[in-house]
């Protein structure tokens, strides 16, 4: 990816453009205790203090940290060696073949937002002449919160030793999906609602 995919982060790329037209106005003339202490403030305003600001006063932050903190409470306990090792071992499957059983949907995630989610938001995009859209993140999310707690009663529902093994394995895989897919859109949807908005494009590859 490093060798073949060029930066596409908004603010990688406004941070490219500043270096470049501000490379001789730094605050080289400042005495070196002066620039630690201006480096030092800047970090502990942007990278302490604003992520606590954000989730005391914003509610899609809260929103948004409350659901991740509950699938990722799910995936310990579904993930967890209890769980399956519970489930899969009195079948004889051995220490393998529990290990194969964590093979879930993470990798169908991945494969199903590079086929639909981000098609999907680059059509958004451009309809709203590239200016920002987070709604357009949410498209496959609204499938996968639907799916994910089917998911989870499925597993539990088909981990009986009259069901074949291949049931509850193929509901953990629809969960890792779920997972994976709610993940990323939550994620991607913080980052968005709070791009500098502007009427300047958002520019989909870098200059």
């Amino acid at each position: 990816m490093i060798l073949t995919i060029r930066e596409t982060r908004h603010s990688v790329l406004l941070a490219r453009m500043y270096r470049r037209e501000h490379r001789n106005t730094d605050d080289s003339s400042l005495p070196p205790a002066q620039r630690i202490k201006n480096a030092v403030k800047n970090f502990a305003q942007k990278a302490l203090k604003r992520p606590f600001l954000f989730l005391a006063t914003e509610s899609i932050v809260q929103f948004a940290a409350a659901y991740s903190g509950y699938l990722y409470v799910l995936s310990y306990l579904l993930n967890s060696d209890n769980s399956f090792v519970i489930v899969f071992s009195p079948g004889g499957h051995g220490t393998i073949g529990v290990g194969l059983c964590f093979l879930g949907g993470t990798i169908i995630g991945l494969i199903t937002n590079a086929l639909f989610q981000e098609p999907y938001f680059k059509r958004q995009l451009t309809k709203n002449e590239y200016k920002n859209i987070p709604e357009g993140r949410v498209m496959m999310g609204k499938f996968a919160a639907l799916v994910f707690p089917i998911s989870v009663f499925m597993f539990a529902w088909t981990s009986y030793k009259r069901i074949h093994s291949i049931v509850p394995i193929l509901a953990s895989t629809l969960w890792g999906w779920c997972f994976y897919t709610l993940i990323l859109m939550t994620y991607n949807y913080i980052e968005d609602s709070y791009k500098v908005c502007s009427d300047s494009p958002i520019p989909l590859r870098s200059p």
